[in-house]
Parts: C-alpha cells; structure tokens; sequence
C-alpha cells in the first residue's frame, strides 16, 4: 500500500478535524461570509480527502470490472455510515475538549465520556463486521480483507493522531 498517500489522507483528515473545531479568526468574528467561507472550505478539504481516500482504495484492490461494480455501492454506503460514525467521535471529542478547558474533569462526566466513547468503538466494529459479511458476498475473501486491512490502516492512524494530540483526563 501505497503509505505517503495514506499519511496525507490522515494529516487532512487530522487537519480538518481541527479546522471544524477552530473558531474562525477575523477581525470581525461575528461574520458570516468569514464562517461561510471556512465551511466552504473544510467541505472541499473533506471532499477532497474521500476523492483521494477512494483513488487509495482502488489502487489497492485490483478489482475486475465485475467486482468494482458491485464493490463501490458498498464502498460509499460503508463510508456514508462511517461518515456518522465519525462525526459522533468528533461531539465526543468536543465534550471533552469543553470539559478539560474547565480545569480537572468531574468523575460523572469522565463516565460519561468514556461510556460515549467506547459507544463509538462498538459502532465501528459492528459497521466493519456488517459489512465484511455484506463484502464477502461480491469479492473473494482476500480482497474483502485487504479492504479491510486498508480501512484498519486509515483509522490506525487517524486514531494516533487524535491520541496524540488529545491531552490525559485529569
């Protein structure tokens, strides 16, 4: 697999994690055009990561004609849910965020968290087993498990970079 395309999907995926949850700074915070713009922004950044997520995938997998037909519906419908996945990581990531700005993070909140963000993790195995079994049905299973083996290696460093650089409750 082709690692340099990889490690820049992750830094745009890690950029535009932080991006969405940075203030926008103008010298008139209170502008529209100004957060319009940062939207517009960070939604061609994202559009532009799936496009290069997808070219990885599909340089990887050597599909026949006949396979990549009934591969990419699954493909997308697999990302759209990963896509929630994603986005409840990210609310999960901004409370706490919110929560360590505060000072020591109360036990009922870190339970919370925690119960929220295994959540995440149990959401996200059950949408790979769902869909390796889903998969199995139009690939051989060597090809199921290196899709599967590319998405782990994406998320892999998706998730070090987030580890990294979100700071221990206290």
């Amino acid at each position: 697999m082709r690692s340099r395309g990889l490690g820049v999907i992750v830094l745009g995926l890690v950029c535009l994690q932080g991006c969405a949850s940075e203030p926008v700074r103008t010298a008139d915070t209170g502008s529209q055009a100004a957060k319009t713009s940062a939207a517009t922004n960070a939604e061609i950044l994202l559009n532009k990561i799936k496009a290069d997520k997808k070219l990885l995938v599909a340089s990887n997998m050597n599909l026949t004609d006949g396979e990549a037909a009934k591969f990419w519906p699954l493909y997308d419908e697999y990302q759209k849910n990963l896509d929630q996945i994603n986005k409840r990581l990210g609310r999960t990531i901004t409370d706490y965020a919110e929560a360590f700005k505060n000072g020591p993070v109360p036990n009922s909140t870190a339970a919370n968290l925690l119960d929220e963000a295994l959540a995440v993790e149990d959401a996200e195995v059950a949408l790979k087993q769902s869909y390796a079994q889903q998969l199995s049905h139009v690939l051989p299973e060597a090809k199921v498990a290196r899709y599967l083996q590319i998405e782990t290696k994406i998320r892999s460093l998706l998730k070090y970079e987030l580890a990294r650089e979100i700071p221990l409750v206290y």
